[in-house]
């Protein structure tokens, strides 16, 4: 089977859509299927096309002038010029799965029809920050209603968690299938130390959804007498603005801002407590992360998370939109050892069981093997009436 991934941003781009859609892609061709990646080229550093872990990505080109006045120019030239592509390369592939119920979908949902080639997409978040919305408060206004309906006619909708399906089906999506997302699970000793509680982490990009002012403003919180360092580390347009705040705070000293890192696995290794209070999400890969790391970790009851973590069980749950309860929470957990360790072994057990790449890209294939013999079968193609 021939599979292309469509996503709109990539590999650099190492937020936890781009780490999924590239960890997925390669764990296609590692099952011995053909898999490239299309995304957009967003920086005229990056180049045209490029083989990365044996997969092929090719990143056609968007005309991008800077400033919000051409945002909706970029977004046009990104959706032809894609669309253009899946034409132009449609002897190529056997199926598309694309990233995210927005501009990628509306485009390879165009194509399919036209070609006949069946579309799976991939819903990563729901709510006030989730596809959907997001789709609907574009610069694309009116239009957008139309936008939808054609993503709607795709061959299956994949959601990543249970309140990305509700809602779905809540809107009148059809053919939802429900695929936790998975991650690959690094070489690492399991973890045996929990007698330290002062390194705080979080992995985030720095985007009011992210809700890294509530951290801040909770870690301001604790008792003068706790001590904790924060490496916080994403980057993103809210950068300066937290800087600011961490500032006004008193904690320059205490909270490390460290822009994109390629090494996950040795910022969690080096931590004690992870903490997350996100104001939505649709999975978090960088929970998962975390939590197969062995760390005690501290989220919000946003969806997705609370598809994963069970309060007191496996991880700390808290309120949104709350710093007094993140506060309230990373004081208890530093205060009882048994505590952390108890979660965090509960944690990284719940990943091991549930949540690895392998059992996720199985049933990504098994979805898109039927998709493509039910295309081959239907004389008319997958999409006649």
């Amino acid at each position: 089977m021939r599979i292309l991934t469509v996503i709109q941003h990539f590999y650099p781009a190492l937020a936890g859509a781009e780490k999924f859609g590239q960890a997925l892609a390669e764990a296609f061709r590692a099952e011995g299927h053909e898999s490239m990646v299309v995304t957009g080229r967003w920086e005229r550093s990056w180049k045209r096309q490029e083989t990365i872990n044996g997969l092929t990505v090719y990143r056609h080109s968007v005309w991008w002038l800077g400033g919000k006045r051409e945002r909706r120019f970029a977004g046009i030239s990104y959706m032809l010029m894609l669309f253009l592509f899946l034409i132009r390369h449609r002897s190529a592939y056997d199926v598309i799965l694309v990233h995210q119920a927005q501009k990628s979908a509306f485009v390879s949902a165009l194509a399919g029809r036209l070609l006949r080639k069946p579309v799976a997409v991939i819903v990563h978040c729901a709510g006030r920050f989730g596809d959907l919305q997001v789709m609907r408060s574009s610069e694309y206004g009116f239009y957008t209603r139309y936008m939808i309906d054609a993503i709607k006619k795709s061959d299956a909708f994949v959601a990543i968690c249970t309140d990305i399906k509700t809602e779905l089906e809540a809107e009148g999506f059809h053919r939802v299938h429900m695929i936790h997302d998975g991650i690959v699970p690094w070489k690492a000793a399991e973890r045996r130390d929990y007698s330290s509680a002062t390194r705080l982490v979080t992995l985030a990009r720095l985007h009011p959804q992210k809700g890294m002012d509530i951290l801040i403003r909770g870690l301001a919180l604790l008792p003068g007498s706790r001590s904790w360092t924060l490496e916080l580390c994403g980057e993103g347009p809210e950068r300066e603005r937290l800087e600011a705040l961490a500032a006004q705070c008193g904690l320059s000293r205490r909270i490390m801002f460290r822009g994109l890192v390629r090494n996950v696995e040795e910022v969690l290794d080096r931590s004690d407590i992870f903490v997350l209070p996100s104001r939505g999400e649709g999975m978090g890969v960088a929970l998962l992360e975390a939590m197969y790391a062995g760390l005690p970790c501290i989220v919000t009851r946003v969806s997705g998370f609370v598809d994963i973590v069970t309060h007191n069980v496996n991880g700390y749950l808290v309120e949104p939109e709350d710093p007094a309860a993140v506060a309230a929470a990373l004081d208890h957990m530093m205060e009882d050892e048994h505590l952390r360790r108890r979660l965090g072994t509960a944690g990284r057990s719940t990943i091991c069981e549930h949540f690895t790449l392998d059992s996720t890209a199985r049933q990504y294939l098994t979805l898109l093997e039927t998709l493509v013999k039910d295309a081959h079968g239907h004389r008319g193609g997958p999409h006649e009436a």
